[in-house]
């Protein structure tokens, strides 16, 4: 018994030194707004072997200001090559065999609007988009507020809705435009047949989860602190009487029916996930562990899972996280969520701020400047910027004031104040706003003694010292700087069993860098500036705009009284007078000149008859088998009619060649074809290139034969990248076609979307046509044969007689 002893202890000693020896690694996906970083972490330790970061684009502004979006395809696409090359870079160090886990994070709230398949209908309504803070958060918060009911079943659901809402500031609101209720609504009500198609209403979280796994699914995490779930009986309860006093109970149907906990496993990577992360390798299973939103991970990522401690995330926005002992909620904060995260930190309070690395990086491109430049110039600066005050609100404020209208704005502003001035004050603006969720949050109860910190501000030791002056706590940073990454890592190493629990993981694999401690002399100096000037800011700016709207109220109320008299007396049936698309414009097509050898004669005939656009088609024998007009008969229209509107049709296979050899100089619109700029995110660089580099309308022409949905010209609307939808009504390339009636269905369905885009109908149009093209929507038309041919030497009164068509 002895020997057997001695050799099974001899034996167990080799097998834990070998379990030593053997590393394990875990990979973590942090989708930010700015891009995809994928990280390779050592689980035994956190260390992080490699990180691969790709970028993608917001849409900022579009179709109004306030408004981000973000086009999901490209978030696959991002982070399948940032993972390729993550292995590629450690290739016959560590392999598939080495990979435990992986699991993702992401912006909270993005919201998607798929199908079944997992094709999104529409871009992301991003996390900082705004579009639905001027009603539908006031319709969300006053549905819930309701307490009037009498009834035994309402009383239960008043008391329901009255739970549902009490983390938006002990129930007093406001309801931010950034959350999932209010998105959908707007929705439901602004782009219905989008909501309609949608048969999945998710987030960034369960979309990328979805397309890894195939597994449609939501995170407790996110659907805790954004979409009002709450918790009963230790489980996640939609809040289905706040949708039904919505009319939003048709969201229900589109949310994910599961559930799952930060740390669970959502399944095993597919095969086709598979080939397209780790090109070429032998397919193996890869659990994909639950994650969710990037702040909340990355609380696991700071180890930030005890109370006292806060978690601030930097980043594009600050977002503050602190755990409390007890459920608490209070005004200006959210919170306390239940349950939202892992075990250990069973309540958690949230501040945010929306806009803060997102403006040094709006002013860095604004000015042409580096970081390393101007953060060396700021420094050089005083406290308080000798007077100039910034207010960090550029799109809106989350908290403490929880405001999606407010504006930022500078104060103090002289000739003396230089870029660095500027810059300082909107560090110290965004420091200010961070001591502003700080003091609420101690204000509500919350003990908050010391700061971890992750993110972009960790790459300025200026901005971190900044940051303990101001707030007067400590702020600790990490040995990993991206934490919701390493939280990620930790969740994954948690859920395949290398570690029990949160805690014992996050013990040995989050490690603490360093210590900054607020200066007493600074922290004093920066209590008067935020005392003195910044705290009065926002109070100052909203009565400002207050009485802007006031003042705008009034004026659109005298203006629509005057409408009203108009159309008393007016029985000329028109639309809306802000459309701009109720002028029916007239555009000869030079494609029906009598002389092509004479464009300069046709042209000047038709501007002479009143035209309001000339047509030049340009087909180059590829795109459609005829060969027509170059560019060099472009620029020459353009010499001999500098202010004519030159319409060019392209129809070519490669219209980026005509646009860059002198039709991007010469044209006044130009459209493309979208079958021969195949993909989405070629089209919206296409219409980019024609907007932006040669400021011109950008257009898209469609085939009688293509299908709207093929073309992405809705997306493209929704991002205002097109002036102008042309609609060919006959084959592209030959005069005296007959009008095919299915274009109008098309016209029909684009008016339906946009009331001002202008919509042309090509081809086909006479005095026979002309009353239904205008009856489907259309504003502009293009005549050839009508006009050059049947009525050539009475071009004016053909183009009358069209035009006597109006809407």
């Amino acid at each position: 018994k002895l020997l057997f002893w001695i050799i099974m202890e001899e034996e167990g000693c080799h097998c834990e030194q070998r379990n030593k020896t053997k590393t394990t690694y875990a990979i973590g996906i942090d989708g930010g707004t700015g891009g995809i970083r994928c990280h390779l972490f050592d689980c035994t330790t956190g260390q992080c072997v490699r990180a691969v970061e790709r970028t993608y684009d917001t849409t900022y502004g579009v179709p109004r200001a306030g408004c981000a979006t973000q086009i999901c395809d490209a978030w696959v696409e991002r982070m399948c090559d940032a993972t390729r090359e993550l292995l590629h870079l450690e290739e016959g160090k560590i392999t598939i065999d080495d990979i435990a886990a992986m699991c993702v994070d992401t912006t909270c709230c993005s919201v998607v609007f798929m199908d079944d398949d997992g094709t999104s209908l529409y871009p992301c309504i991003m996390w900082c988009d705004m579009r639905a803070g001027a009603k539908e958060t006031k319709d969300v918060l006053a549905q819930a507020k309701k307490k009037n009911e009498t009834t035994r079943v309402r009383r239960r659901s008043v008391m329901g809705m009255a739970k549902t809402i009490r983390v938006n500031c002990d129930g007093e609101g406001p309801v931010s435009a950034e959350w999932m209720v209010p998105k959908a609504l707007w929705m439901k009500r602004h782009e219905r047949e989008v909501f309609d198609r949608a048969t999945r209403v998710c987030e960034y979280q369960d979309y990328m989860n979805f397309r890894l796994t195939r597994r449609y699914c939501a995170s407790a995490n996110n659907v805790s602190v954004r979409w009002h779930f709450r918790e009963e009986d230790g489980k996640k309860v939609p809040p289905k009487e706040l949708l039904e006093a919505l009319e939003l109970e048709d969201l229900l149907e589109k949310w994910p029916k599961e559930v799952l906990k930060c740390g669970e496993v959502v399944g095993n990577i597919t095969e086709e996930a598979f080939e397209k992360l780790f090109k070429g390798a032998k397919y193996r299973e890869i659990p994909v562990v639950q994650g969710g939103a990037d702040a909340f991970i990355g609380m696991v990522g700071l180890g930030a899972i005890h109370p006292k401690t806060m978690a601030l995330i930097t980043g594009s926005s600050h977002l503050h996280l602190a755990v409390t002992e007890k459920s608490m909620f209070g005004k200006g904060m959210f919170g306390a969520y239940e349950n939202a995260l892992v075990p250990e930190a069973k309540f958690i309070v949230e501040g945010g701020q929306t806009s803060t690395g997102s403006i040094t990086n709006w002013f860095k491109e604004q000015f042409n400047c580096t970081y390393e430049d101007i953060f060396k110039e700021a420094e050089e600066i005083p406290i308080g910027c000798e007077g100039l005050v910034a207010l960090d609100h550029f799109q809106g404020n989350r908290t403490p004031h929880v405001d999606a209208e407010s504006k930022g704005c500078f104060t103090g502003l002289t000739l003396k104040h230089s870029r660095a001035h500027m810059f300082r004050a909107i560090l110290e603006s965004i420091c200010f706003g961070t001591k502003a969720v700080v003091d609420t949050m101690r204000k509500n109860g919350t003990k908050i003694e010391t700061i971890v910190i992750a993110g972009g501000a960790t790459r300025s030791r200026f901005w971190l010292q900044m940051h303990a002056d101001v707030t007067n706590c400590e702020v600790i940073v990490t040995e990993c700087p991206d934490a919701p990454a390493l939280g990620c890592a930790i969740l994954a190493s948690v859920g395949v069993g290398i570690y029990q629990n949160a805690e014992e993981a996050c013990g040995r694999m989050v490690k603490r860098l360093e210590t900054i401690k607020p200066n007493k002399k600074s922290t004093t100096e920066y209590e008067k500036v935020y005392e003195k000037a910044y705290s009065k800011l926002y109070g100052l700016c909203k009565t400002l705009r207050k009485e802007r709207e006031e003042e705008e109220e009034e004026e659109d109320a005298i203006d629509n009284n005057a409408v009203k008299k108009r159309k008393a007396s007016d029985d000329t049936v028109s639309i809306d007078k802000c459309d701009d698309s109720s002028t029916l414009k007239i555009a000869p097509s030079l494609l029906a000149a009598p002389d092509h050898a004479n464009l300069i004669s046709a042209t000047s005939i038709a501007l002479d008859a009143s035209a309001d656009w000339i047509h030049v088609d340009v087909f180059d024998g590829q795109f459609v088998p005829v060969i027509t007009f170059g560019p060099s008969t472009v620029q020459s229209l353009r010499r001999n009619f500098p202010t004519a509107f030159l319409d060019c049709h392209l129809s070519c296979q490669n219209p980026e060649f005509y646009i860059e050899n002198g039709l991007g100089e010469s044209a006044s619109q130009i459209s493309f074809h979208p079958e021969a700029v195949e993909t989405f995110t070629e089209r919206k660089k296409m219409c980019e290139k024609i907007k932006f580099q040669y400021n011109k309308r950008a257009s898209m022409s469609i085939n009688p034969s293509t299908e709207l949905e093929d073309t992405s010209v809705f997306e493209l609307l929704e991002l205002n990248l097109l002036d102008c939808v042309n609609v060919l009504a006959v084959q592209p390339g030959f005069g005296g076609q007959t009008l095919q009636p299915d274009a109008l269905e098309k016209v029909k369905r684009l008016r339906a979307r946009s009331k001002t885009v202008d919509i042309q109908v090509d081809g086909g149009v006479n005095l026979e046509t002309i009353e239904s093209v205008v009856e489907a929507g259309a504003n502009v038309v293009v005549s050839g044969s009508f006009i050059f041919r049947d009525n050539a030497g009475k071009e004016k009164e053909a183009i009358d007689m069209l035009r006597a068509f109006r809407r």
